[in-house]
């Protein structure tokens, strides 16, 4: 079983919502070891472009999830 560092935030996305409504942007390193980037917390996150080194995604702060969220 491969360990993915970002498992615990994967299972509990939540977790990060009041922090990643604060940014517009998201960059995630050693973003070939997520086998479904596409999918990673999509309620908050849209992938806009990826390589194996690096993803980039960009922060709905108008979606529901962050907006239940704000301060």
């Amino acid at each position: 079983m491969t360990c993915r560092p970002n498992a615990r935030l994967v299972q509990n996305p939540d977790s990060a919502l009041p922090a990643l409504c604060d940014f517009d942007f998201v960059l995630m390193l050693e973003a070939g070891a997520d086998p479904d980037l596409a999918n990673f917390i999509p309620r908050c996150l849209t992938l806009e472009w990826q390589s194996d080194f690096a993803a980039l995604f960009r922060v709905l702060r108008d979606s529901p999830a962050c907006t239940s969220q704000a301060k």
